[in-house]
């Protein structure tokens, strides 16, 4: 770390300790904060074992070395040397370059595909079937306005029907509206 006024290095038991320090150069007070891996011992990577058997799993970028994990984020077979270790998971370079590796374990069930359920044909079927006068009508378009952004791609045509159920439920809106009002 260096002093922001005068570049000079600055004592490394100055650094992190919370209180103003003076540069040894040119005297400026000032707190520098540090990451605690500037300081931090590398680790040495391990070299992977070389496969002896023929049908034993190998690495997926070293095919003659054996694989020792599995990929959390893809699930390819790693190597000791190529498996990462982030965050307690097993990650290839692949994943840790694109963020798979940094990214929460804990899924969201609003965009999780076992959880995403059909709303756009339950609104559709609620703005289609008036059972209840104007009752279905508004949760159809409740449906729609709640879960809009909730909806993936992932399952077909659900933002369309969710499209067609409003505009059904407006039009039934609109013939509730001037049976009532004209009766």
């Amino acid at each position: 770390m260096t002093c922001f006024k005068c570049s000079e290095a600055l004592n490394e038991e100055s650094l992190n300790t919370g209180t103003l320090d003076e540069c040894i150069s040119c005297g400026t007070e000032q707190t520098a904060w540090t990451f605690p891996a500037l300081y931090a011992e590398i680790k040495k990577g391990e070299v992977g074992e070389r496969a002896i058997e023929e049908d034993e799993s190998t690495c997926f970028y070293h095919e003659k070395r054996k694989a020792s994990v599995v990929c959390d984020g893809c699930g390819k077979f790693l190597c000791a040397l190529c498996d990462l270790e982030i965050h307690n998971g097993h990650f290839c370079p692949n994943c840790a370059d694109t963020g798979k590796a940094t990214k929460e374990k804990k899924k969201d069930t609003s965009t999780n595909e076992n959880s995403n359920y059909l709303y756009g044909t339950l609104a559709l079927i609620l703005s289609v079937f008036p059972i209840l006068l104007l009752l279905t009508q508004i949760m159809a378009l409740t449906i729609c306005a709640v879960y809009w952004k909730k909806t993936s791609s992932k399952v077909s045509n659900q933002k369309r029907l969710m499209v067609i159920a409003s505009v059904i439920s407006v039009l039934w809106i609109g013939f509730w509206t001037i049976v009532f009002l004209e009766g």
